[in-house]
């Protein structure tokens, strides 16, 4: 994340929040402090959308639920805050963790549920996926990376106006007790045209290796 940029969760009525915390250097309990925010596209300039009063040693604290990229900045007496921004990424549940039919070879198969705004909904999730996965034997350290599996496959089905159920198919050689194996999926960020997502492409998805860590999956094994 850069610094003025941190992300929230949407997970329809369970979203997760942000929180923006200060202090009024030398300010006494009380004095009152306003948040301004402005939504994207940004063509409304920053307005006032909630007041609190300073608590002990000037401090105090605003949640912050967005549903799409946001600005936000502060304001006390003729102090102005630096403007930060919260970016608003799916929630996702996983409904089946991957299995298979077959061993060694196989066709491990996971179903997640992931939730989008009502407003970004449909173009997010009809998005492309970008599968990666990884076999490696056991005893000779962590997967550090996945590669892009070509032959993977997804399916989706919508099953109301923020949610859509993917079902992701990998084709692997895997032997429990000899191999550990990890997946993950990703879609290419959007944020400059639709306000949802990170503004920035991480990996970048869909590139043949992509560092484990960026791809959050269940792991096998």
């Amino acid at each position: 994340m850069h610094r003025g940029e941190y992300a929230v969760i949407y997970h329809g009525r369970r979203n997760s929040q942000g929180h923006i915390v200060g202090r009024v250097v030398g300010a006494s309990r009380g004095l009152a402090v306003h948040l301004q925010a402005s939504r994207f596209p940004y063509q409304r300039s920053l307005h006032r959308i909630k007041t609190t009063t300073t608590g002990r040693n000037g401090r105090f604290q605003f949640t912050v639920t967005p549903k799409l990229a946001t600005r936000y900045r502060v304001t006390a007496l003729a102090l102005t805050s630096r403007i930060v921004s919260f970016y608003v990424v799916a929630g996702f549940r996983e409904v089946q963790p991957p299995t298979c039919s077959s061993q060694p070879k196989c066709y491990a198969t996971s179903v997640f549920r992931d939730f989008y705004p009502p407003r970004v909904a449909s173009k997010e999730g009809e998005k492309k996926w970008y599968l990666y996965q990884a076999v490696k034997r056991k005893g000779t350290g962590k997967i550090r990376r996945l590669r892009l599996a070509p032959a993977g496959t997804d399916s989706r089905k919508r099953l109301n106006a923020t949610t859509f159920q993917n079902t992701f198919t990998f084709p692997i050689v895997y032997r429990p007790k000899q191999n550990r194996y990890r997946f993950g999926v990703c879609q290419r960020e959007t944020e400059r045209l639709d306000g949802f997502g990170m503004p920035h492409h991480y990996g970048p998805c869909g590139a043949n290796f992509l560092p484990y860590k960026v791809l959050a999956s269940p792991a096998v094994g």
